[in-house]
């Protein structure tokens, strides 16, 4: 009777570690797909701009809206902090990405030894 009460714990308890590696996954695909990009917030910016690419590249962040910029209407300040909270947001989706592989690491000794 312990053995089944304790095979069910551990199957729930590895069913609740899937669940952050399933976030994960989908926050490390998110910086590459243009599409999942939540920094686009203007119809300026360049549909085929993903995270990773926003948060490198100036250039291909500002190529459409040089206009706006020229003319003023958006001040160029907005797109510097649009760069560096990209880049923010790229950091902690690596430092999750690390946490979770030491997450799994422990658990992975801690169920074999």
């Amino acid at each position: 009777m312990e053995t089944r009460s304790r095979k069910r714990r551990e199957n729930n308890e590895s069913e609740r570690n899937t669940v952050p590696a399933r976030r994960l996954v989908r926050a490390l695909d998110a910086q590459f797909f243009p599409g999942l990009n939540p920094g686009r917030v203007s119809e300026t910016i360049n549909r085929n701009l993903s995270l990773f690419t926003e948060s490198v590249s100036y250039s291909a962040l500002v190529a459409n809206v040089q206009r706006v910029l020229m003319r003023g209407w958006i001040d160029n300040s907005i797109f510097i902090l649009l760069q560096i909270f990209s880049a923010i947001v790229l950091v902690g989706i690596v430092l999750c990405a690390i946490g979770a592989a030491m997450s799994f690491g422990n658990h992975r000794m801690r169920f074999f030894g």
